[in-house]
């Protein structure tokens, strides 16, 4: 295994207090990914408590182009390497949200570098919002991503705050940043 895949594995010990105090903080399920090729691989998650809630299994492999997760990986990688990945991706059109234009992709990608984070409306899972935010190392390069997952009523009725949301995703992503080494 190269040290690359062992550092990024090493993320979910790390990750493991930020997304136990997102989970109190939001009530919602908190995931935890890395890349693998043009996938997200989710490595760790912890559920909420709510009856209904988002659920994706460790393991599961989700196309980076549709997916918070991947996206916030995406956007904080070399724009070239980003093309090389996604070349020969199908854009695939999993909800009737799903992004399949590459160009509205490399539009949105520049949006969540400018945030510090991707809201993934439906573009996956019908009815799941996911908030997620990259995780950077020492070498300020991306090695995995954090997320809320959140059925969207919820944020439609006004039982969960977005914006709040979306700031405790960015503010533990940061935090677990700076924890692996890095700096802005």
């Amino acid at each position: 295994m190269g040290n690359n895949v062992v550092e990024r594995l090493g993320v979910r010990r790390q990750a493991q207090p930020f997304m136990e105090r997102l989970v109190i903080e939001s009530c919602e399920t908190v995931n935890l990914a890395i890349m693998d090729g043009r996938h997200a691989i989710y490595i760790d998650k912890i559920e909420s408590n709510e009856i209904i809630k988002a659920d994706l299994n460790v393991g599961k492999r989700l196309p980076c182009y549709c997916t918070g997760l991947g996206k916030a990986m995406l956007a904080f990688m070399p724009e070239e390497r980003v093309k090389d990945l996604l070349q020969d991706e199908k854009f695939f059109k999993y909800t009737r949200k799903t992004l399949n234009n590459p160009q509205e992709l490399f539009k949105q990608l520049e949006e969540i570098r400018q945030n510090g984070y991707c809201i993934d409306d439906e573009e996956y899972v019908e009815g799941i919002k996911c908030i997620a935010s990259p995780v950077m190392n020492y070498t300020n390069e991306v090695v995995a991503a954090i997320s809320i997952a959140i059925p969207k009523f919820r944020i439609d009725s006004g039982e969960r705050d977005e914006e709040y949301i979306a700031g405790l995703v960015k503010t533990a992503a940061v935090e677990l940043s700076e924890q692996l080494g890095f700096r802005r």
